[in-house]
């Protein structure tokens, strides 16, 4: 059985207040959030001209572990297209809602027949879903 999952998340914190508070959360872990990091998707957009819904506004954070993942691609250069991670927040219905695609040990393992790899993979998705939960509320 394969574990792929998308980890759902929804809370009353606006957008900005929910993103600041999972940066604060990572680099306490020292995991590395860089403001240029979070896409925010409505300027984007926004710089070619498209046409959005009133109201649209989805972010993505992206996340890394710089001394982990530089470890992992000295090792096997092929592990980047799986670093780094991101968080995705939007609103619905007046919630907060974040999103975390976390693919399973046996997804990671498939794709780069890399075991050590994937298990790194996996705790660390863990350590990101866990500091998500914290910073709900």
């Amino acid at each position: 059985m394969n574990t792929n999952k998308i980890h759902q998340f929804e809370t009353f914190k606006e957008i900005t207040k929910i993103i600041q508070d999972v940066e604060v959360a990572i680099n306490e872990k020292g995991i590395l959030f860089d403001k240029d990091c979070c896409l925010d998707m409505k300027k984007i957009y926004q710089e070619y001209n498209i046409d959005l819904p009133q109201g649209f506004d989805v972010r993505m954070m992206r996340i890394c572990n710089p001394q982990r993942s530089s470890q992992a691609l000295f090792k096997n250069p092929e592990r980047a297209m799986l670093t780094p991670r991101f968080l995705t927040f939007f609103k619905k219905e007046d919630k907060t809602q974040i999103r975390f695609l976390d693919l399973g040990t046996e997804t990671i393992t498939a794709l780069l027949d890399d075991p050590e790899f994937s298990k790194a993979y996996s705790q660390f998705n863990h350590t990101i879903v866990e500091i998500v939960k914290k910073c709900l509320v």
